[in-house]
Order: structure tokens, then sequence, then C-alpha cells
């Protein structure tokens, strides 16, 4: 005699789940660029500096014709 046992299909993750993930997932992406934009802040600075000292000088000159 052969036992004859039901087939179980493999345990998936409901679809909310699922969808709560990408969710969160996504929220964390957006907190880590933060963090990585945070670390950048000095040349940010530098470039703002550098603008301001490129005004400043006289080197933004129109050409007179």
């Amino acid at each position: 005699m052969i036992a004859n046992l039901p087939i179980i299909p493999p345990y998936e993750t409901p679809f909310y789940l699922k969808i709560w993930d990408g969710f969160v997932w996504g929220f964390d992406g957006i907190l880590n660029l933060i963090v990585a934009l945070s670390y950048l802040w000095v040349f940010v600075l530098i470039g703002v500096l550098g603008y301001q000292l490129y005004i400043r000088r006289g080197l933004f000159k129109q050409s007179s014709i």
C-alpha cells in the first residue's frame, strides 16, 4: 500500500506584508541617503565659500564690447 499524502504548497508571505516590507525598505533607504548627505556637509560648505570668494573678488565680470 502507498500513502497518498496531500501536496502542501510552500509557505509564502502574505501580500500585505510584502507591501509593508517594501515601504519600510524604501523609508530606510531615504534615511540612509540623508545620513550619507550629512557626512558631506563640509563639501557643501567649501562650495558655498568658494562661490562667495568668486563673486566678491570680481572674477565674475561682464565683458564690455
